[in-house]
C-alpha cells in the first residue's frame, strides 16, 4: 500500500511539473510572438518614414492642381502623371500595404499610451496618403491644414514612437 502511495505522489508531482512546463512554454511562445510583431511594427514605421518624404514631395503638384491661378497643372490627369513620376504605382502599393499592416499590428500588439500615439500616427499617414494619391483630400486639409506635418515634428514624433517600441521589446 505504501508503494502505491509513493508512486501516486511521484506521478502527481510529474504531472504538475509537466503542466507547469507547458504553461511556461506557452507563455514564452506568446512573448516571443509579441516581440516579433513589435519588431515588425518598428520596421513598418521605419519604412513608412521614407515614404512620408516621397509623399511630401508631391505637395507642390497637389497645390498647383488645386490652385486655379497656377497653370502648371490644369487637370487631374496631369496631376496623376506628375504624381506617378514622383511616386510610382509600386511605391503607392507598398505604402498602402504598410499603412494597413501598421493598423493591424497596432491594434493587436500595443496598448495604452503607445497604442494611442501609433493610432494618431496612422491617422496622419492615411490622410496624407489619400491627399497624395488623390490630388487633395478634404479630411486631411481640415485636420492637418494645407501643409504636411513639419519635417522636424514628424521626425521627433516618429523617434518617440520607435523609442517606446524598443522599450516594449526590452520589457
Amino acid at each position: 500500500m505504501e508503494n502505491v502511495t509513493i508512486e501516486l505522489v511521484i506521478s502527481l508531482f510529474a504531472l504538475i511539473a509537466a503542466f507547469y512546463s507547458i504553461y511556461r512554454n506557452n507563455r514564452n511562445n506568446k512573448l516571443q510572438i509579441k516581440v516579433s510583431k513589435l519588431e515588425e511594427l518598428f520596421e513598418v514605421i521605419k519604412s513608412l518614414g521614407g515614404s512620408y518624404y516621397l509623399m511630401a514631395g508631391t505637395t507642390y503638384q497637389t497645390k498647383a492642381y488645386q490652385n486655379p491661378q497656377d497653370k502648371t497643372i490644369n487637370s487631374l490627369k496631369e496631376y496623376w502623371m506628375e504624381r506617378d513620376e514622383l511616386l510610382p504605382r509600386e511605391e503607392r502599393d507598398k505604402i498602402v500595404k504598410y499603412v494597413s499592416r501598421l493598423d493591424v499590428l497596432t491594434e493587436c500588439y500595443t496598448r495604452g499610451k503607445l497604442n494611442k500615439k501609433i493610432r494618431s500616427y496612422h491617422e496622419m499617414l492615411v490622410a496624407i496618403s489619400n491627399y497624395t494619391f488623390n490630388g487633395g483630400d478634404i479630411i486631411y486639409e481640415s485636420k492637418f491644414g494645407a501643409d504636411f506635418v513639419e519635417t522636424e515634428k514628424y521626425r521627433s514624433d516618429t523617434k518617440e514612437i520607435l523609442d517606446e517600441i524598443i522599450k516594449e521589446i526590452k520589457v
